[in-house]
């Protein structure tokens, strides 16, 4: 019986996951990473694992307990005030009451190296940055070869794009490239933040702490360790990045605050504090991009797409690692169970269009409620808007539909 030869491009949440639960059914597939090593860049802040799409993956991969060892069931906090630092809502959900879903916080960086650990020792080749992806043996033939930037090829039966937003697997399938979605976020931390700021730790409170205006944001996030991860949210053209904040950056972290505290002019001075405190490096500018809310394609035979590489959005819903993660346990449980009925490759690539089709779904409704967030949270008449949404869904009546 011949073994499949799968690829997975991209080492984050998606591919990790795809990777994991093959391996527990008993097929294996390469993970091509193009950073060099799990530490060559930060995984950025915290995120919240929902029941019934994250949480689901991690039980599926057998990583259960690993996960809840590092993870922060105090976190679910939401805190959202306005720029006089009144606090318009508090959310603390009661897990021990019957019917409140169980959303605890995990650091980035704390949930990959859980599922980096749980694979098999060279299941992931570090510093392989892929090219390009082309058809071998014909356009339908469904085999493709991987081109790396090293000038190595390498031919496989199944290409599973998990590379993120400017994904090098998407175009096989799709000409949609991610648009700016008019936002930038500035990043810095503040480390140790309870013993150094205990009154902006306290502030700031166990999860997230949200305060909104028209057109701009503070965000103020609790991390493992004491750690505080702030953004400035900005409304600013898409090439702002490379100018003005480029010019800031060479006039050093002063410089780069005074630039972040102009978006913040009249606000209470205790929340301009997270700026003033953060720490002097790293701080840098993230411009936001999103594919269309009702991106799609035709299946192309031995080639898929999951997590951001199908369906980035705004961090305005809560959802990128969530369904990503769903994405990868549903495309794993669908290759497993071909390959189990009918070991062959061909059976892989009949697998996968219901797959797609069910991700089509899912994915436009959470991209759709993630750019309706982003509008409502920075509208003219921010904060409350969005003040609605998130005391509805507090109230547990669910997202607007």
């Amino acid at each position: 019986m011949a073994v499949p030869r799968i690829a997975i491009i991209g080492g984050g949440p998606a591919g990790l996951t795809v990777a994991r639960i093959l391996q527990l059914h008993g097929l294996h597939a390469t993970i091509y990473e193009y950073e060099k090593s799990a530490e060559s860049r930060s995984q950025g802040g915290s995120l919240d694992l929902h029941a019934d799409s994250g949480m689901l993956a991690m039980i599926a991969a057998g990583l259960e307990e690993q996960f809840n060892a590092k993870a922060r069931p105090e976190g679910d906090q939401v805190r959202i005030l306005d720029k006089n630092k009144q606090v318009l809502l508090d959310i603390k959900p009661d897990h021990t009451e019957k019917g409140v879903e169980l959303k605890p916080e995990i650091d980035r960086s704390q949930l990959r190296e859980i599922l980096l650990e749980s694979l098999k020792e060279g299941t992931i080749q570090w510093g392989r940055k892929l090219v390009k992806v082309e058809s071998a043996n014909g356009a339908d033939s469904g085999t493709h070869t991987l081109v790396f930037e090293d000038g190595v090829r390498e031919e496989v039966d199944l290409v599973i794009g998990a590379d993120g937003a400017w994904s090098k697997v998407r175009p096989l399938v799709s000409d949609k490239t991610p648009a700016y979605a008019g936002i930038t976020f500035l990043d810095c931390v503040i480390e140790n933040a309870d013993d150094r700021f205990p009154k902006l730790a306290a502030l700031a409170g166990h999860g997230l702490c949200l305060t909104l205006a028209p057109e701009r944001a503070l965000i103020a996030q609790r991390n493992s360790g004491g750690k505080i991860c702030v953004y400035v949210v900005a409304t600013v053209e898409e090439g702002w990045a490379k100018k003005e904040f480029a010019e800031a950056a060479r006039g050093g972290p002063e410089s780069i605050r005074r630039l972040m505290l102009s978006f913040l002019e009249g606000w209470n001075p205790e929340l301009l504090d997270f700026i003033h405190h953060c720490d002097d490096d790293p701080i840098w500018a993230r411009p936001i991009y999103a594919l269309p809310v009702d991106h799609s394609w035709k299946n192309k035979r031995g080639v898929t797409l999951v997590g951001d590489a199908a369906h980035v959005m705004s961090p305005f819903a809560g959802e990128g690692v969530n369904i990503a993660m769903l994405d990868a346990l549903q495309l794993a449980k669908a290759i497993a169970e071909a390959w189990k009925a009918n070991p062959s490759v061909a059976s892989l690539y009949d697998a996968i269009p219901a797959f797609e089709q069910t991700m089509f779904e899912r994915a436009k409704q959470a991209c759709s409620f993630s750019a309706n967030n982003q509008t409502l949270a920075l509208n003219e008449r921010a904060p409350h808007d969005f003040l609605k949404v998130m005391a509805a869904m507090a109230a547990g009546q669910g997202p607007p539909q």
